[in-house]
């Protein structure tokens, strides 16, 4: 059962990245977020980084 949940939630990331993700900028954007989650040696809350995300989109967009 789990490699089926694995393949719903990377068809579902996959779908929402290709609609989101639409320019260089958003791109950048997601890039960063994902670096910062992976790379981060404190672990950040997710919260945090979709915050700043949206924070960053509004100033850039």
């Amino acid at each position: 059962m789990k490699p089926a949940v694995l393949a719903l939630m990377l068809m579902a990331i996959i779908s929402f990245g290709r609609n989101a993700v639409t320019d260089l900028t958003t791109a950048l954007i997601a890039a960063a977020a994902l670096l910062v989650l992976l790379l981060s040696r404190r672990k950040v809350h997710p919260v945090f980084v979709v915050l700043a995300g949206g924070i960053v989109g509004l100033f850039l967009l």
